[in-house]
């Protein structure tokens, strides 16, 4: 069975939803590419996602989804874009994506890229970008699977 989602903007109980997950993860990320110490790394997420989403979801330029399954109509995830313009046209950067602990291994991270695809086509997007940490083989993977490619590396050496 194919798993179809689909992709809705965020609302305000979604959104405090998201952001107390994503501040966790993110300070936990942070911590295992050895960037942020254990200590100050929830503080610094906190102060990070303020930040960059000063106006929660009615942030400009910053376009965040619930990601739901088509089919069961049930939440399992969510996605956060910026859309900006370049030399090379409009394009969007992901912030975060993440999909909820039980519907992972199950085909909706694949699927949500999908609906990703379309959705930027719909937006005029001529390109996607993200950052994923080194140690996160799995997205590594998935990314690599639905066609993104390197184009920067960053290496650090601990002395």
């Amino acid at each position: 069975m194919i798993i179809i989602v689909k992709l809705e903007k965020m609302t305000k109980s979604d959104f405090d939803h998201y952001i107390s997950i994503a501040i966790h993860a993110y300070a936990i990320e942070k911590v295992k590419a050895g960037t942020w110490a254990e200590d100050e790394a929830y503080k610094l997420s906190e102060e990070s996602f303020k930040k960059l989403l000063p106006n929660d979801i009615e942030t400009e330029r910053e376009y965040l989804y619930s990601i739901f399954d088509n089919d069961k109509n049930i939440k399992v995830g969510y996605l956060w874009l910026e859309f900006s313009e370049s030399l090379i046209g409009r394009t969007a950067f992901i912030f975060d994506f993440l999909i909820l602990e039980e519907f992972r291994g199950k085909g909706y991270g694949t699927q949500s890229m999908i609906a990703l695809d379309d959705e930027a086509k719909k937006h005029g997007i001529s390109k996607v970008s993200l950052h994923v940490f080194a140690h996160n083989k799995r997205a590594i993977g998935l990314y690599e699977k639905v066609g993104f490619k390197n184009t920067d590396i960053h290496m650090s050496k601990y002395i």
